[in-house]
């Protein structure tokens, strides 16, 4: 299940780089609000999957029409949309039943007009498909020989999307309670990998006092579409809570 909030900047508004964290507790306090049962089993110990935890939403970044890149942040000025997604319809409908009565959201210094909150269709989804992504991706892997050092893979490693298959894989086990055993699993690929320009892709994002390099790009899916269904679901790769590797569908031709 997918959502889009139609936000509203009367004025132009400087938003900082660094604001995914404000976008979290947003989510929380409006599952809250609804259902507190839910927001505090869902922020302490996650949903219950196989006897493990796991915290299944994920949500894009802002976007508004009118934008404009500073040193200090995002000058936004006008209609905006953002999109919060889950497996979980529960938590998406006690989200829904609070923010529909709210008349704005704030975001550290700033704060926007909700104009309206929409419950999106669902693509149909097939053993081959293109993406954009709405939210930048993770790829991170612990190093043991050099004291469990956490590395950011980026997309031109094959590790890169060795991580984004295993972590699929162990989501589709939590939920489902069996580990996949379809002959076709999932592989990804870049899009356009003539056009794939790394600097561009490449972002830095700050949550909570921890550096997390990621990147967008488009990314093409393929295998089983209940696997592809999942990432479309629960996002890409790590952190996807802390909004990160939320996935949209392109139509092709």
């Amino acid at each position: 299940m997918r959502i889009m909030i139609k936000l509203n900047s009367p004025i132009p508004q400087l938003l900082e780089y660094n604001y995914n964290h404000y976008l979290n507790g947003f989510l929380y306090n409006m599952i809250g609000k609804s259902n507190v049962e839910i927001s505090t089993k869902l922020h302490n110990e996650g949903y219950q999957a196989k006897g493990k935890p796991i915290k299944p939403l994920v949500f894009s970044r802002l976007y508004f029409d009118n934008r404009k890149a500073t040193k200090r942040g995002l000058i936004v000025e006008g209609e905006g949309r953002w999109f919060v997604s889950s497996l979980y319809e529960e938590l998406l409908l006690a989200f829904v039943s609070s923010t529909a009565q709210q008349y704005k959201m704030t975001v550290g210094d700033v704060s926007f007009l909700i104009e309206e909150v929409q419950i999106m269709r669902k693509p149909k989804f097939t053993e081959d498909m293109d993406f954009t992504m709405l939210s930048p991706t993770v790829a991170p892997k612990r190093i043991p020989e050099q004291n469990n050092r956490l590395k950011f893979c980026h997309p031109m490693e094959n590790e890169f999307y060795d991580i984004l298959r295993d972590n699929i894989l162990r989501k589709y086990s939590l939920i489902y309670g069996v580990h996949y055993s379809g002959d076709r699993s999932i592989n990804f690929s870049v899009t356009y990998p003539e056009e794939m320009d790394m600097e561009k892709a490449a972002c830095l994002i700050r949550y909570r006092g921890q550096n997390i390099k990621c990147y967008m790009f488009p990314i093409t899916l393929t295998g089983d579409p209940k696997l592809i269904e999942l990432c479309y679901e629960l996002g890409l790769g790590s952190y996807n809570i802390q909004g990160f590797g939320m996935l949209e569908h392109v139509e092709r031709g």
